[in-house]
C-alpha cells in the first residue's frame, strides 16, 4: 500500500515567511502587506505550566514517539507574483521574493525543524527554471501562463533555487517542491518535453553532491490530474525516476538516496480509485506516494 501523504496547503508559511520578517526580498523596497513586524519587543513566551504531554502512534510498521519527529507537519511557501490572483496576499512573500537570510525568520522556522517545506501551489505550473538558453525569455513566460487561474510565467533561477535550499538546510526543513507538468504539453493526452525538468534535476544533483540540496520530494504538478490522462501522468513520472537517476549517478551520488516522486496533488474527493489505479499501472514502481489537498 502506498504511502500517503496529506498536503496542507495553508497560509501558515506565509506568516512564517512574512510576520516573522516582513521584508522585501532582493530589489524591494515595502514589507509584505498584511506582515508588518510591530515597531516592540516580541513578549518571551509563557513558561511551562506543566510538563509536555508525551504520545505516540503506530502507522504502518512505524512508530512515531518523539515530538522531534515532524514529518507529518508542513508548511507551504507558494509562488504567486505581486500581479497574480492572489498577489494581494503574498507581495513579496513568495517562495521567488521572500528575504530567506533574515535571521528572525531563519530562527522561527527553526522551531519546525524536521518538518516539510513545500514550494509550490497554483503557480507552480506556470513557473520556468532557467536552465535553458533564453528559457526565461518574455515570450516563453507569456506562453507559460494561465489565464484560468491567473497565474503568469514567473522564472526560478538557479541562484534562487540554492538559496531556497540553502534556507532549508539552515532551518532544518525537507522540501517538497512542485514541478512543471504543464510547460510544452498541448493537451491532456500529450507528452511533455523534460529538458527544463532534466535541467532542475541535474543542478539539484550538483547541489546535493556539494550537501547544498535540501529537497526530499518531487511533486508533480499542482492539481493538474484533470487536465492529464492518468496513464500519461504515470508515465511521465516513470520517465523522470530514470532522468533522475542519471542526474544523480553522473554526480557519483547513490541513486536510492535522490528524492522520490509523489502526486498527483489534488482536492481528495475529485479523483477517484480508476484514476489512481491507471496512474499507478503506468509509473510501473516510480512514485512513492500519493498526495491530495484540503481546504478547511
Amino acid at each position: 500500500m502506498p504511502h500517503v501523504h496529506h498536503t496542507v496547503r495553508a497560509l501558515t508559511a506565509a506568516a512564517a515567511l512574512g510576520h516573522a520578517s516582513a521584508f522585501p526580498g532582493p530589489g524591494a523596497s515595502r514589507p509584505c502587506l498584511g506582515h508588518d513586524v510591530p515597531d516592540k519587543t516580541w513578549p518571551k513566551p509563557p513558561a511551562a505550566s506543566q510538563p509536555p504531554i508525551k504520545a505516540s502512534a503506530t502507522i504502518g510498521s512505524t512508530t512515531l514517539s518523539q515530538t522531534s519527529q515532524w514529518g507529518m507537519v508542513g508548511v507551504n511557501i507558494d509562488m504567486w507574483s505581486a500581479t497574480g490572483k492572489y498577489g494581494k496576499d503574498w507581495d513579496l512573500c513568495s517562495a521567488l521574493t521572500a528575504n530567506l537570510t533574515d535571521p528572525r525568520m531563519i530562527d522561527l522556522v527553526k522551531a519546525l525543524s524536521g518538518a516539510v517545506l513545500r514550494v509550490g501551489g497554483s503557480p507552480a505550473d506556470s513557473l520556468l527554471y532557467d536552465v535553458l538558453p533564453d528559457i526565461c525569455s518574455p515570450a516563453n513566460l507569456e506562453q507559460a501562463s494561465h489565464e484560468g487561474q491567473e497565474t503568469h510565467g514567473q522564472c526560478l533561477t538557479m541562484d534562487r533555487w540554492e538559496a531556497i535550499n540553502a534556507f532549508a538546510l539552515k532551518t532544518g526543513m525537507n522540501i517538497f517542491f512542485d514541478l512543471n507538468a504543464a510547460w510544452t504539453r498541448k493537451d491532456k493526452h500529450s507528452d511533455i518535453n523534460f529538458h527544463m525538468i532534466n535541467g532542475l534535476f541535474k543542478n539539484t544533483a550538483r547541489l546535493a553532491a556539494q550537501n547544498k540540496s535540501a529537497v526530499v520530494t518531487w511533486q508533480f504538478s499542482n492539481e493538474l490530474y484533470w487536465d492529464i490522462e492518468p496513464a500519461i501522468y504515470g508515465k511521465d513520472i516513470a520517465q523522470m525516476h530514470a532522468l533522475l537517476k542519471q542526474a544523480w549517478e553522473a554526480e557519483g551520488l547513490d541513486a536510492s538516496d535522490a528524492p522520490t516522486f509523489e502526486g498527483p496533488d489534488g482536492e481528495f474527493t475529485k479523483f477517484g480509485t480508476g484514476y489512481l489505479e491507471s496512474m499507478l499501472d503506468a509509473t510501473n514502481g516510480s512514485r512513492s506516494a500519493w498526495g491530495f489537498h484540503t481546504y478547511a
